[in-house]
């Protein structure tokens, strides 16, 4: 699902915890838990979702490393549930009542996400398993291995791939996903070239074969780094209108800026920063050099459009949250999958390998993905072991039931914090609240959100919009855009101001989400600064003296906070600086042009700033212009709206 998914998410914790509680059962009557935790494809699953844990005490956010990005779900716990589903899908595989109950429900809720997808783009159902058709090319991908298997077992060899080769691609054609149909297009055949290789030369055919899995992510990686070195780091819808120029330019903007904070703080390249935690590094390392912020939210992916974003790329994902250890576990994840494969579908496994190693070099997945993955490793991997040390294995029935009770108590109580969360923000109705404290930080108000210290992103996402709803309200240029129509009755002032005062509650809250939790993220620090400013300069007529004197107190002090999280985002501090130019206190700018010219003599925004300051002194003129020009050459057009004429003279200046 796609902004829907907090729910779906809740229900994989708890799936995966009801398959941990039967294998934690069966564990009592039977051997066979203990000989399936030990196959290479649980364990290695198992691996990244313990190394996860055990670094969730030195990340920023470890409540969020647990339940992983807002809508995705993806985090040390989403890890742990495709361990226990794995386990018991490989049991209930051995069983065949269970496996005929696994392929039917398998291949039949695929049928039911396929065609509800299309029921809803072609309908507008409120309700889909998935918002864009691309995400249906993971389904199909995870169910092909076994169609092939079911064709060739019924066919001769050269009919079943006709047949299987057609419907695959077929299939994919109408999820409209590029870079999954380029597979289904070239994967195939190559596998079935290969296989033909074999009968004449098996050596080099099964060398070809484990080169192309090998090679295949570090080559599509490698391909987007060079992309953002010889076309230059120019984000999203940068290389052409449409396409697969907006597929590889925006990939390779978002690799880039996976790997950002990793280079700021070389020690994350082993603990890495956390699940669910690529907006925040949008968030601090966004590209101010080159990206416009004046143009319309959508033009760039500038990570406050949405709080969901990710990088794309499973691979950098992973190394972002656990570092070099976690990408290497992901990385032999994928492998093992044709690696552990029964010798009658090497073929088919190959097919899956490369299809989700493709999958993870361009896409991410979504809840719904997660079981369907555990049924492909079931459907197509053999009974293997990994031999444990005599310890182990002497105590391997007390070590087991302890591991699937904790695994059992984490899967249930994420799953519960995911729901409850997402009821919390869906359901939030804002109290409309008056402002009787004039500090920002003393105000008192109920607090209707919560997330369990996960950070209060959606709360940060919850002020933004409404924030933003109330300007578009005011704004007939945007209410047209929006297509929003307000009656005279709705734009009376008495009633603009209901929409101020549910701000007030929702501001109110993220003030004391960041003072009392221990835990807030850099978006609800930056959502703050941005509804501040918003509300000071656009709102400024709709204010009680006292509501003025709540949004001033603490600015310049929340300003100096966030230019220590991210010192390089000083576009921040531009409502700020406009504020006291309107208002004639220019004097209370000065410490903080200060301290941004100190640790950037070229920022346009000081520059600017400091350069308007300087042409109020007569014997400064001179030197005002210059800064000014300066700023101009630096990039200032890209931060804020400039006078044309002043603009204009400022160009025509030698």
């Amino acid at each position: 699902m796609w902004h829907q998914s907090e729910t779906a998410i809740a229900a994989l914790h708890l799936c995966g915890s009801i398959a941990a509680l039967g294998l934690l059962l069966l564990s009592f009557t039977s051997s066979l838990t203990a000989k399936t935790l030990r196959h290479p494809l649980v364990i290695i699953p198992a691996a990244l979702a313990i190394l996860s844990l055990i670094l969730s005490p030195f990340h920023e956010l470890p409540i969020r490393n647990l339940l992983g990005s807002t809508r995705t779900g993806e985090g040390a716990i989403w890890w742990l549930d495709i361990t226990t589903l794995s386990a018991s899908m490989i049991i209930l595989w051995r069983v065949k009542f269970y496996r005929k109950a696994l392929i039917c429900i398998a291949f039949g809720s695929a049928i039911l996400c396929y065609a509800g997808t299309f029921l809803h783009n072609i309908y507008g159902l409120p309700y889909t398993p998935y918002y864009f058709n691309d995400y249906l090319a993971y389904l199909i991908l995870c169910l092909a291995p076994l169609c092939w298997s079911w064709l060739k077992n019924n066919f001769k060899s050269s009919a079943a791939f006709i047949v299987f080769y057609i419907g695959l691609n077929a299939l994919l054609y109408f999820t409209n996903n590029k870079a999954m149909i380029a597979f289904g297009f070239t994967v195939p055949l190559f596998i079935y070239i290969l296989s033909l290789m074999q009968t004449k030369n098996i050596v080099v055919a099964k060398h070809l074969k484990w080169l192309a899995l090998i090679l295949l992510p570090p080559c599509v990686i490698f391909s987007f780094y060079m992309i953002t070195i010889l076309g230059g780091i120019q984000g999203f819808y940068s290389f052409n209108d449409s396409g697969i120029f907006i597929t590889l330019a925006s990939r390779a903007y978002l690799i880039h800026a996976g790997i950002e904070p990793l280079i700021h703080h070389p020690v994350d390249f082993l603990i890495g920063t956390g699940w669910g935690t690529f907006v925040e590094h949008i968030t601090r390392y966004l590209p101010i050099d080159w990206l416009k912020l004046t143009d319309f939210s959508g033009a760039q992916w500038d990570g406050m459009r949405d709080d969901h974003f990710h990088t794309h790329n499973m691979y950098i994902e992973t190394l972002n949250a656990t570092g070099v250890i976690g990408l290497a576990l992901l990385y032999i994840f994928y492998i093992s999958i044709y690696r552990y494969s029964k010798k009658t579908n090497k073929d088919q496994a190959l097919l899956l390998a490369l299809g989700l190693t493709s999958w993870a070099s361009l896409w991410f997945m979504f809840p719904l993905h997660a079981p369907y993955l555990c049924f492909a490793i079931a459907s197509s991997c053999k009974m293997s072991y990994v031999k444990m040390p005599r310890l182990i294995h002497q105590n391997a029935k007390p070590i087991i039931i302890v591991v699937l009770l904790i695994a059992l108590a984490l899967q249930a109580t994420t799953s519960y914090i995911a729901q409850a969360t997402a009821i919390s923000y869906r359901k939030n109705e804002p109290q409309k609240l008056e402002i009787t404290d004039a500090s920002s930080f003393n105000q008192t108000c109920k607090m209707t959100y919560k997330d369990f210290s996960a950070g209060g992103i959606q709360l940060a996402r919850m002020l933004l919009n409404r924030t933003r709803y109330l300007e578009t309200i005011t704004n007939e240029e945007l209410r047209e855009k929006a297509k929003i129509e307000m009656s005279e009755e709705d734009l009376k002032p008495e009633n603009i101001r209901k929409h101020l005062l549910e701000i007030n509650h929702i501001f109110c809250q993220a003030q004391n989400y960041i003072k009392n939790s221990s835990a807030s993220s850099i978006q609800l620090n930056i959502a703050l600064l941005m509804a501040r400013g918003e509300i000071l300069l656009g709102f400024d007529a709709l204010l009680t003296e006292q509501e003025n004197k709540y949004y001033l107190s603490g600015w310049q002090e929340s300003l100096n906070t966030w230019l220590d999280i991210a010192p390089t985002r000083t576009d921040q501090a531009i409502p700020f600086l406009l504020f006291n130019i309107i208002h004639n206190k220019e004097e209370n700018s000065k410490e903080l042009l200060t301290r941004i010219l100190d640790n950037n003599a070229q920022d346009p925004v000081a520059l600017w700033f400091m350069g308007l300051k300087t042409l109020n002194d007569p014997d400064k003129t001179q030197e005002g212009l210059s800064m000014l020009k300066a700023a101009l050459n630096n990039g200032i057009e890209r931060l804020m709206p400039i006078d044309e004429q002043l603009l204009s003279d400022l160009k025509s200046i030698p």
